[in-house]
């Protein structure tokens, strides 16, 4: 058992869903066993692997970088993201205030700082998800990278 896993990826993935969900399936089963998985909540892979430890009964912490995340989402996936965080064993809000662009990044090192291992869906080296990678490579902490592992597979 791997213990706390942290996630992180994009927004838009490049994968269908149900094939991202079957290569988390086969890593969480077959290699990590997480006691329990952090999300940051953003939209994309963040809200896929929250939904898929609500459908496997896998422990989730949604990690909100500030109150109001989803302000500026569409009316579904604002109800989509209040569901899953109805369904988080715990939400922790990172940083008080209002958006802004740092509270993200601190997010990032915050699920970091927590977890033994990362999952990640990256596929560009720019943004958030390489923010939160960058990170968790410099304390030596196993990286997963699925988006990665599903090059070619469509």
């Amino acid at each position: 058992m791997t213990g706390v896993v942290g996630v992180t990826g994009h927004r838009v993935l490049e994968h269908p869903i149900y094939v991202v969900k079957a290569r988390l399936r086969k890593l969480f089963s077959n290699k990590l066993k997480p006691s329990l998985v952090i999300t940051g909540m953003a939209i994309g892979f963040d809200q896929v692997v929250a939904d898929f430890c609500m459908e496997n009964n896998i422990p989730f912490l949604a990690a909100v970088p500030f109150v109001g995340q989803e302000s500026l989402w569409l009316d579904p996936v604002k109800a989509s993201y209040r569901n899953l965080l109805d369904h988080a064993t715990e939400v922790v809000v990172v940083n008080t205030g209002e958006y802004e662009p740092w509270k993200l990044m601190a997010r990032n090192q915050w699920i970091v700082d927590r977890s033994d291992a990362l999952v990640e869906y990256l596929l560009h080296e720019h943004g958030g998800t390489w923010d939160c990678h960058n990170r968790i490579v410099t304390t030596g902490k196993p990286v997963y990278n699925i988006g990665h592992s599903l090059a070619g597979v469509l």
